[in-house]
C-alpha cells in the first residue's frame, strides 16, 4: 500500500485548517457586487431583492475607502466564522481606534492609534512608515477617517439588510459546493502536504512576510468562497493567514478557461498582421470564389507566404476551406468566430 509521508515533515501541514466562513462569504460577495463587473448576475439578484437604492448607497460607502476588500480585515480576529449577526454586533462594539486599526490593514501597531486619534495623526503614521509611498497609493485621501463612527453605523446597517434580506438564503444553497471543496482540499492536504496545497491555491511557494516582523505565521486558514471577484485573497498578520479561495474554480471550469484563452490567443495572433487582415477582407468579398494563388497575386507575395497566412487563419477558426475537385481550394470567412472572440475573452477574464 502506498505511504504518503509528506504531511509528517511539511511544516505547513500542521498549521493548516480548512473551514467555512459565512462571515467572509458575506463580506467578499458584497464587495464583489460593488467593485467588480464580474459579479453582475449576483448584483442583479441583490438589486431585485433589496432595490437600486441599496446598491447605490452601499457602492458610495464602500468606495469612500478605495480598497473595498479592506472590510474583510474586520473578520480576521472574529472567532465565530459562521455567525454573521454576531460579527455585525462585534463590529458595532469595536472602539473607533480598534476599528481604524483593521481598516488600515493592521499595518500599524494598535498602540500607535490612541482613542483620541485624528486624521493628522494617521497621515503622520503613514508618512513615517517604511512603505509610505505604497500607503499613499492605497489611501490617496483620508477624509473618511473624520466620519468613521457614521461609516461603522451605516456599514453595519447595510450588512444586516444584505444578510437578512437576501444573502442568508443564498448561502444556504451553497453548502454542498463548500463541503465538496473542503473535502477535496483536505484530501490534497493529507496526500501532498500543506506547502503543496498552499502553492496549488495561491500560486506562491512561500508565506507572506511576517507582520509584525517578530510574529511569523503559525496558523493558516483555508476558507472556500462561492461568490468572489478574485480567485484568491490572502489576509495576514499577527501570526495567522486567512486564505480565501474561489471554490467554484473546479478543474472543469479551469479547463474551459484555458480553452477560452487558447482560442482567443490563436485568433488575436492571426489578426495581428496586416496581410492576414487583407486576406480576410478578400475572402469575405469573394466567398468560396478566391483561392491562394489569386490571393498571392493581389498581395504581390509568394504563394508559400500566403499558404502560411491561410494556415494560421484556418487554425484560428477564422476561415474555412472548400474544394469541389480536390485541386482548387477556395475559402469562406467565418464571421461567427470573429463575433465570438470578444465573448471568449470575457469568459476567460471572468473565470
Amino acid at each position: 500500500m502506498p505511504l504518503h509521508q509528506t504531511a509528517s515533515y511539511d511544516p505547513l501541514t500542521a498549521m493548516t485548517q480548512i473551514r467555512t466562513s459565512q462571515v467572509f462569504e458575506m463580506l467578499i460577495s458584497l464587495q464583489g457586487i460593488v467593485d467588480s463587473w464580474k459579479m453582475q448576475d449576483l448584483a442583479e439578484e441583490t438589486k431585485n431583492a433589496l432595490g437600486d437604492e441599496f446598491l447605490t448607497e452601499t457602492t458610495t460607502l464602500y468606495r469612500r475607502l478605495f480598497i473595498c476588500c479592506i472590510f474583510a480585515e474586520l473578520a480576521v480576529d472574529y472567532p465565530e466564522r459562521d455567525n454573521v449577526i454576531g460579527f455585525i454586533e462585534y463590529v458595532r462594539s469595536l472602539p473607533l481606534n480598534e476599528l481604524l486599526f483593521y481598516l488600515l490593514g493592521r499595518w500599524f501597531p494598535r498602540e500607535s492609534i490612541p482613542p483620541d486619534f485624528n486624521r493628522e495623526l494617521v497621515e503622520k503614521l503613514i508618512e513615517e512608515h517604511a512603505e509610505a509611498s505604497e500607503f499613499r497609493q492605497m489611501y490617496p485621501e483620508l477624509t473618511w477617517i473624520d466620519d468613521l463612527a457614521s461609516i461603522r453605523d451605516n456599514i453595519c446597517r447595510m450588512w444586516e439588510r444584505y444578510w437578512n434580506g437576501f444573502y442568508r438564503d443564498k448561502v444556504a444553497d451553497l453548502r454542498e459546493l463548500l463541503i465538496r471543496s473542503m473535502n477535496e482540499k483536505q484530501d490534497y492536504l493529507e496526500q501532498h502536504g500543506g506547502t503543496a496545497l498552499y502553492r496549488e491555491i495561491t500560486g506562491h511557494d512561500e508565506l507572506p512576510r511576517p507582520v509584525p516582523a517578530d510574529m511569523p505565521i503559525t496558523r493558516i486558514e483555508l476558507i472556500p468562497l462561492c461568490h468572489t471577484p478574485r480567485n484568491v485573497y490572502i489576509f495576514y498578520g499577527y501570526g495567522s493567514a486567512q486564505v480565501l479561495y474561489d471554490c467554484s474554480m473546479t478543474e472543469d471550469r479551469q479547463r474551459k478557461a484555458d480553452d477560452y484563452r487558447t482560442k482567443s490567443l490563436a485568433a488575436l495572433k492571426a489578426l495581428a498582421d496586416e496581410n492576414r487582415l487583407k486576406i480576410l477582407k478578400m475572402i469575405s468579398q469573394n466567398e468560396r470564389l478566391i483561392n491562394g494563388k489569386r490571393i498571392a497575386q493581389k498581395l504581390d507575395v509568394s504563394p508559400s507566404v500566403v499558404s502560411r497566412h491561410l494556415s494560421q487563419l484556418k487554425d484560428a477558426g477564422l476561415i474555412e476551406e472548400f474544394s469541389t475537385d480536390k485541386r482548387n481550394i477556395t475559402y469562406s470567412f467565418q464571421i461567427s468566430r470573429l463575433r465570438a472572440l470578444g465573448q471568449d475573452i470575457e469568459a476567460y477574464i471572468r473565470a
